[in-house]
């Protein structure tokens, strides 16, 4: 392309070395959109970020478009070199951008260049947005936690995990403090099993629809409080809940899916869904968690 760009320019104007020129730009706009487009799809499969696939898949949308415009181009340009007049070139402006050939001439051109701009930019421009969104989510789910948490851990001091000690600056990361805090509360519930009773099991589940993930959270937070309850005043059960008669959703364990169970469960727990009663040694009925 410099070569037939000097030609053109030393040498007297030639419609060959134009020609020539406009071939070797067309082909390779074509190679390079081409093989950006198979990349563009390749990539979008295995991108883990919505915004990424999102972004790639408009990128591609406007190499379709860059296409059309470089075939329209190349047509254009054996038509005049071979003199098939396969284009009309007899009308000097466009009058519809949907018409031929501007449809090919410019309107291909128009979305091609956005559709590209906007689907790499995209991600750029999102990724911070959910970040902050994220960062918001964990801090609320921080606090949400704190009541059950402090309750656990006002019984139960051990479960809480030691600092890191490796002097990085993880303590002020809002993921890293939730983290902790779900395993915390985690650690804590698993400890309460041996303090829960049968009774107030049965008693939950009767009050509380515990096929729905609010009802099974409540039947949760109601065992929770009856067990720290009795983990204070050191009565264990006479029947021990069984782990897996309680309605827990399954999940994938990942940190949204934990901490959320555990916040519908600590929601519950703070409007004191005291779901049923427990029997004491006496025989009289006692509210669940007094």
């Amino acid at each position: 392309m410099t070569g037939t760009f000097l030609w053109e320019g030393l040498t007297a104007p030639s419609g060959g070395a134009y020609a020539t020129y406009l071939a070797l730009f067309i082909s390779y706009l074509s190679l390079a959109i081409f093989d950006f487009l198979l990349q563009a799809l390749r990539q979008s499969r295995s991108a883990r970020r919505a915004s990424i696939r999102v972004g790639l898949r408009l990128a591609a949308t406007g190499c379709v478009f860059g296409l059309v415009y470089a075939a329209y181009k190349a047509t254009v340009l054996a038509s005049l070199g071979l003199g098939l007049h396969l284009v009309r070139r007899d009308e000097p402006h466009c009058s519809s951008l949907v018409a031929t050939p501007c449809v090919f001439s410019v309107t291909a051109p128009a979305l091609a260049v956005p559709l590209i701009g906007i689907g790499l930019t995209l991600p750029a421009v999102l990724y911070p947005i959910g970040q902050a969104r994220l960062r918001r989510w964990e801090t609320r789910s921080f606090v949400a936690l704190e009541p059950l948490w402090r309750d656990l851990t006002a019984v139960m001091p051990h479960i809480v995990l030691p600092a890191p000690d490796d002097g990085s600056d993880m303590t002020r990361d809002p993921g890293f403090l939730l983290q902790r805090r779900v395993v915390e509360i985690s650690d804590g519930l698993l400890a309460l099993r041996p303090y829960r009773s049968r009774k107030a099991l049965e008693s939950a589940q009767q009050q509380a629809a515990a096929d729905t993930i609010h009802g099974a959270a409540r039947v949760e937070a109601a065992l929770a409080r009856d067990a720290l309850a009795r983990l204070r005043s050191g009565r264990r059960p006479d029947g021990a809940a069984d782990a897996t008669a309680l309605a827990a959703f399954p999940r994938d364990g990942g940190l949204r899916a934990e901490a959320g169970w555990l916040m519908a469960v600590a929601a519950a727990y703070v409007r004191g869904a005291t779901l049923g009663v427990d029997v004491n040694a006496d025989g009289r009925p006692e509210p669940i968690g007094a």
